[in-house]
């Protein structure tokens, strides 16, 4: 994996080019500490840094055709390029690499724009064709790999990381209001806004095309049903069809001129992935990794160890204690690059930065949850739907909840019944987007407001994304939803940030574009269950795992007690990085608003824990990249 940056503008001499180019790449090193480069080609100046996975010898970038007019920075991998690289070469180019960086830019001399489209992986990339002085940036069909960019009055530059492209100077350095409240309401600034006023990130599946101060973005890729998908005619055909296509998609992501491992879990999807790599290599030539807590509310090891103990794989574990985890805490702004509040980034980056000692490419489950009905959320939805349809249901169900949350005690255990109540509550009557923000995000439109923020932002940014064919099937329109939103702008981002800190690459199998249309074309009869999670999954483990404990387990999620320890251990960190005279000096806050917030939560009186870390974080990166 690497890191990639660039700046087009005619009116900057190379030795300012270079030197900026250096300041950037030198943010992001932790992408790609094993080797650099830079090229300048007219107006383009364009920068790499390297972490290498294959062709670990000649696989150096920035790389060029064989005349040297078509320049390529590419971050990613590409799972097909070896049958695209075979047939490039029968329509006759020539190849002096063995990775996939080079049948990126064949390719390209093939199809232009269109390249993206015969591209199986995960990447971000900036093409600089001299012959047309034309810049194209593209991403990944799901947001695996992350690009930013900022255009100006003459030119444009991009980077792999937001506080990498903060080092170009005419980058300006103001938060967007807007972006915050959305921030603060969602946990996560939805593309193609930005904390950052005048910086952007290019959507998944989208593409964007400069030349002569010019831009146009595209989109070339929205998840969705397939009509060329057939549909599986019997749950046995069905988990038939899924191991078929998800056996080869662990495969390919086995592909790698380093150590390849496991993130182990114990939970559905990271127990699929350790069957079908110990079918296809052998249990002994598993590694897999996991990390332990001491609150065995947030542990899930014991389940780790169970699955590796039942398929005969190694599994290496790291029991972490609250002090270690609390010293990440200080460097969360790094490890974060652009803000998103999500906690479980800490212990994803500590499993990352633990497996990078022997590995250094790792699979993750993420998508199953998205792909599979694997969040509760879901099952609420169904809850709500159901209440709209009954007369008084709504009106009845918000009496009830008030009522017993108005006598039900503050708890601050992970994913407690209170705060799924709550939750459950505030989404009561919205719209199926807003709904569904309001399951996930921090806060209402409402208490963002009493926060000093434009409370009328509501869920607007994401209600946009939800889709509208009604040929779809409200679960289907639910997990591209997902797909979009929380899949793209929180998960991934933590998992892209959280290994990069690293150094460490993530692969996710659930994310090849076989398995994802298949999940698509499941029945809602054998994809959705209203009282349970993932149960068509469940069933496809089951015919390869027989483990009732593990099978029927609850989805426990990958988070911290940060809510008892922003009480306890780490309060005076939170009170002295969201004290009232910071808070009021930067203007972005009403401070008696966060005040209250840090008294009621330290009080017991309501558990703020979200809002809480989103501020936290917030301000520790602004620190560190903004003042």
């Amino acid at each position: 994996m690497c890191g990639i940056a660039g700046i087009i503008d005619a009116r900057i001499d190379t030795r300012t080019a270079h030197s900026e180019l250096s300041a950037v790449m030198r943010a992001m090193h932790h992408r790609g500490p094993d080797q650099s480069g830079t090229i300048h080609s007219g107006p383009a100046h364009l920068g790499h840094v390297r972490l290498s996975i294959l062709d670990i010898q000649g696989g150096a970038q920035p790389m060029s055709n064989e005349k040297g007019t078509v320049w390529l920075v590419f971050n990613g991998e590409i799972y097909n390029f070896r049958q695209l690289r075979k047939d490039l070469q029968a329509r006759g180019h020539k190849f002096h690499s063995t990775g996939d960086t080079e049948v990126i830019i064949h390719l390209y001399e093939e199809l232009g724009g269109q390249v993206v489209e015969a591209l199986d992986g995960m990447f971000a990339f900036a093409i600089w064709d001299a012959r047309i002085g034309r810049l194209l940036l593209a991403r990944d069909r799901f947001g695996q790999k992350p690009l930013y960019y900022h255009e100006g009055l003459h030119g444009i530059c991009f980077a792999s990381e937001m506080k990498a492209l903060l080092r170009f100077s005419n980058v300006p350095g103001d938060i967007d209001n807007t972006s915050l409240a959305d921030y603060m309401i969602l946990n996560y600034v939805p593309a193609p806004a930005t904390l950052v006023r005048g910086v952007n990130k290019l959507p998944p599946g989208h593409t964007l095309t400069w030349r002569d101060s010019h831009s146009a973005m595209s989109p070339y890729f929205h998840p969705g049903p397939s009509a060329h998908t057939p549909v599986p005619t019997s749950k046995v055909r069905a988990i038939s069809m899924f191991w078929e296509r998800f056996d080869r998609s662990v495969q390919k992501r086995l592909v790698a001129d380093v150590p390849v491992g496991l993130f182990l879990s114990g939970g559905i999807d990271s127990t699929a992935i350790a069957v079908s790599m110990a079918r296809s290599i052998g249990p002994k030539r598993v590694r897999a990794f996991t990390i332990g807590f001491s609150d065995p509310d947030f542990d899930e090891s014991t389940y780790a160890g169970q699955v590796a103990r039942k398929l005969g794989i190694p599994l290496q574990v790291k029991d972490v204690g609250p002090k270690e985890v609390q010293d990440v805490f200080p460097g969360l702004a790094d490890i974060a690059d652009e803000p998103v509040s999500d906690n479980s980034i800490i212990p994803t980056y500590m499993l990352c930065r633990f497996a990078r000692q022997d590995i250094t490419v790792a699979l993750s489950g993420d998508g199953g949850d998205e792909l599979f009905m694997g969040y509760p959320t879901l099952n609420a939805d169904f809850a709500n739907r159901l209440l709209e349809v009954l007369p008084l249901g709504l009106r009845t169900a918000r009496l009830a909840m008030a009522l017993v949350l108005r006598f039900m005690k503050t708890s601050f255990s992970n994913i407690s019944k209170d705060f799924k109540l709550r939750r459950f509550a505030r989404g009561l009557g919205l719209n199926t987007p807003a709904r569904h923000g309001a399951y996930l995000g921090a806060l209402t439109p409402g208490q963002a407001g009493a926060l000093g923020l434009p409370a009328d932002r509501a869920y607007k940014a994401i209600e946009s994304l939800f889709p509208g064919d009604p040929s779809w099937s409200w679960a289907q329109r639910l997990s591209a939803f997902y797909l979009r939103t929380y899949l793209a702008e929180d998960v991934l981002v933590k998992v892209d940030r959280a290994s990069m800190a690293a150094s460490l690459e993530a692969r996710a199998p659930f994310l090849d574009p076989e398995v994802v249309d298949f999940a698509f074309s499941l029945p809602l009869r054998m994809s959705f269950h209203p009282l349970k999670t993932k149960v068509f999954l469940r069933q496809a483990l089951a015919t390869r795992f027989k483990d009732p404990i593990v099978l029927k387990r609850p989805k426990k999620g990958f988070g911290l007690p940060v809510g008892r320890w922003f009480r306890g251990p780490l309060r005076p960190l939170l009170e002295s990085e969201l004290d009232y005279d910071t808070i009021k000096s930067q203007g972005l806050f009403d401070p008696d608003a966060v005040k209250n917030l840090i008294q009621e939560h330290v009080a017991g009186v309501f558990d703020h824990r979200m809002v809480l870390f989103s501020l936290l974080l917030l301000e520790l990166w602004i620190k560190k990249n903004l003042v």
